[in-house]
């Protein structure tokens, strides 16, 4: 059973910012992923699946339900930051970092088949079912990815390592969601049909061939940089870094803000889970950074102090 209340605290920065005037409905909806074996055997795929769960179990008060039709994968799961502990497999890992992130303010549900009526299904490789208000297609390789129409989505499997198009990706698909749980109204807005984009690039296209699929990243040498900020780019930045397997950098990260204790903070910051409540931003998003392998240092400074 899900918790209203506490699905409600945790949204309360994203329930008042004066949105009603652009959406018809306010009560919660359900949302299924379903991924294919071809999606989820590749680095890529699973980049887009964990962000894609981080994101959606970060629409607390919107979204009520989230089901995860994944294949049971039994191949390594390699992608880092996957979930707090992980599973021998891809779904039930995914089901923990779900947990950990929402607790009880939204129901998540591993299923085997996807007979249950949900208000949206994302599709990762995968047919829609019959059983979804919408389907929205994702998809994304390396530096390219899409967003829409199922029906228009590549039906290759993603070959690059690259987590910059899978996040990106997610990021676009989960604000998919967002509009259309809440019934965006017409005047507001547009909703993805046919989006194909290069973040190499910065553009996008009805067909992807028309885009620069961007090029392999060169090693870093002996780099050391400073993360100013460790909240919600901060840490997006840093997962970003941990995914991709940067070596070469150091990161000193300075933050002198925490985790809200009432969690209202969590629908924003990518690395923290509900029992991080509390916590340092610099410090949680540090180890991370050494969990992937980065070197790192954490002050829980503000910038102008740790400068002087």
């Amino acid at each position: 059973m899900t918790n209203p209340a506490l699905a409600r605290q945790l949204g309360d920065r994203h329930l008042h910012f004066g949105l009603d005037g652009f959406f018809e409905r306010s009560d919660f909806g359900s949302v299924r992923i379903v991924a294919s074996e071809a999606v989820c055997q590749t680095l890529g795929g699973q980049h887009l699946l964990w962000m894609l769960v981080n994101l959606l179990m970060r629409q607390f008060a919107v979204i009520q339900r989230l089901e995860l039709y994944v294949p049971k994968v039994t191949a390594k799961v390699q992608a880092h930051l996957l979930a707090p502990q992980r599973a021998a497999e891809l779904s039930s890992s995914l089901a923990l970092l779900a947990h950990a992130i929402a607790g009880d303010a939204i129901d998540v549900a591993e299923v085997q088949q996807a007979d249950s009526k949900v208000d949206v299904e994302i599709l990762a490789g995968a047919s829609p079912s019959e059983n979804a208000g919408v389907a929205i297609g994702v998809w994304a390789d390396g530096w390219l990815g899409f967003v829409g129409n199922p029906s228009s989505a590549p039906g290759t499997a993603p070959t690059s390592a690259y987590p910059f198009a899978p996040y990106y990706a997610a990021c676009l698909a989960s604000a998919e969601v967002f509009k259309r749980i809440r019934r965006m109204r017409p005047e507001a807005g547009a909703f993805a049909d046919k989006t194909f984009f290069s973040l190499w690039s910065s553009s996008s296209s009805e067909r992807v061939s028309a885009l620069d699929p961007g090029p392999t990243l060169a090693a870093v040498k002996d780099a050391h940089a400073y993360l100013v900020g460790a909240g919600a780019v901060g840490q997006a930045f840093a997962a970003v870094l941990c995914s991709a397997q940067i070596a070469g950098i150091e990161i000193t990260v300075v933050d002198h803000d925490v985790i809200d204790p009432e969690g209202t903070n969590l629908n924003r910051c990518v690395l923290a889970v509900m029992d991080d409540k509390g916590r340092s931003k610099s410090q949680l998003t540090c180890e991370a950074l050494r969990a992937a392998g980065l070197p790192s240092t954490w002050s829980d400074s503000d910038w102008a102090r740790f400068m002087r």
